[in-house]
């Protein structure tokens, strides 16, 4: 019998997925958008390039390269390096139309142009018009869903009010992660991943803060990054998670029937399927149908596939789940390239 999907998850990150700026890292708005147009825009930045490239490529292998790291530097030195390169790279972004101006670039014009459309667009609310049109679609065709919003950063606040003034939703949940703990607003502390799982599919509007701190001290692991649960395939929920970092390890697939062990394959799997979206804040921002379409991607190829499993390293006996070993032991990254067993979701 073809599978009919009754009730859809939405998981969705704030910065760089449904809203420019970042007021926890003191990115503007307009900083943001900077940053996009130097992840859009190719061409051939200096007399030496022989190809076109994005400006953001250039920055990292030109005008900002990673350094090697000298030898026995403590954790949080090298935690330290990479968040000072970060800084400096974000610098980089803003000087974008100012190397364009002072190179008399040929392309400052158009870029400059977009600048002001992509910045008109946003004149009037913080989140894209892409999602709030997702979510009036998502009211209108009748379909049940549960909307989640997971964020390390400070907006939950404004994206919540904004989201509530311009479809009607009104939260009914809220919290916030301590480690792989679900704390709610009333106390309620809740660690089984069923639960949590039951708690985002059992509410209408849900805002929850991540645990960055947690994510950051594992030196960026994905086995600490923002769990994405979600059921067996079998099930007549679809579960999705919108996320304009994926690449960054910031997501951690966690079904809720089982553990997976290489989380590399597990969310390659949940790309392909359309569950796992890595955001682009560019067409996110530009296409009003950008999420209705990867949503409709989704729906389909989880009803399109009801009898065909997908193969995911999963431990299925509780007794063999592998953990993480603690940080700073040998086993650190083993997991890796461990040979495991394969289960089905």
């Amino acid at each position: 019998m073809p599978k009919i999907v009754q009730h859809v998850i939405v998981g969705v990150d704030l910065n760089g997925t449904i809203m420019a700026g970042d007021a926890a890292n003191g990115k503007s708005t307009e900083d943001s958008l900077w940053q996009m147009l130097c992840e859009q825009t190719k061409g051939k930045w200096n007399a030496a390039a022989t190809e076109d490239i994005s400006f953001r490529r250039f920055i990292e292998t030109v005008l900002c390269p990673t350094p090697s790291n000298p030898p026995n530097l403590t954790s949080a030195e090298i935690t330290q390096r990479r968040q000072d390169l970060k800084q400096q790279r974000h610098q980089w972004y803003k000087q974008f139309p100012t190397y364009l101006q002072e190179t008399n670039h040929p392309l400052t014009s158009a870029v400059l142009n977009q600048f002001s459309v992509l910045k008109a667009q946003l004149s009037q609310h913080h989140v894209f018009d892409s999602f709030i049109l997702f979510i009036i679609h998502m009211q209108q065709s009748k379909q049940s869903f549960s909307l989640v919003l997971r964020t390390f950063g400070d907006d939950l606040d404004l994206v919540v009010a904004e989201i509530t003034q311009r479809t009607g939703l009104v939260p009914d949940c809220s919290g916030h992660f301590e480690g792989d703990t679900l704390v709610l607003a009333d106390g309620q502390r809740i660690s089984d991943p069923q639960r949590i799982y039951q708690v985002f599919k059992q509410s209408q509007f849900c805002a929850v803060k991540d645990d960055y701190a947690y994510w950051q001290a594992s030196h960026e692991s994905p086995f600490f990054a923002k769990p994405f649960f979600f059921a067996h395939q079998q099930s007549s929920d679809l579960s999705m998670m919108f996320d304009d970092n994926v690449k960054k390890q910031i997501v951690r697939a966690a079904p809720v029937y089982g553990e997976v062990v290489r989380q590399d394959l597990a969310q390659a799997k949940l790309i392909g399927s359309g569950q796992l979206v890595d955001v682009d804040s560019f067409q996110a921002l530009s296409n009003l149908g950008y999420f209705i379409e990867k949503y409709k991607t989704a729906k389909s190829n989880s009803e399109g596939r009801a009898d065909k499993e997908l193969q995911l390293v999963v431990y299925r006996d509780p007794s063999t789940f592998f953990k993480p070993a603690p940080l700073g032991t040998s086993g650190e990254n083993d997991s890796a390239n461990r040979t495991v067993p394969t289960g089905n979701f």
